[in-house]
């Protein structure tokens, strides 16, 4: 409800993705994250909290774009950098 009132406030999207995670709906939660992407604003977290969702349901090819993307755009951030090469490891 509180997305449908105020669909530009992204920190909405961030919540919606962590606690869909968190109730087992995985596909609303890697929604919501990628939304939370596509957003102005994103930060160095948001790629961190979306490829980690996609990561956790074995959407590795998701979660390795996702963190392409973000090191582009941080890429100095040491979460994301560790997040790269955890999923590297994974193949």
């Amino acid at each position: 409800k509180a997305i449908a009132e105020s669909p530009s406030r992204g920190d909405l999207y961030g919540i919606l993705a962590t606690s869909a995670f968190i109730a087992g709906q995985h596909n609303v939660a890697c929604e919501a994250a990628d939304h939370r992407l596509e957003m102005e604003g994103a930060t160095a977290f948001h790629f961190v909290l979306a490829a980690t969702l996609y990561l956790h349901t074995n959407k590795h090819s998701r979660a390795e774009v996702i963190l392409r993307n973000g090191s582009l755009s941080f890429p100095d951030d040491p979460d994301i950098k560790t997040l790269i090469a955890k999923s590297s490891t994974h193949h």
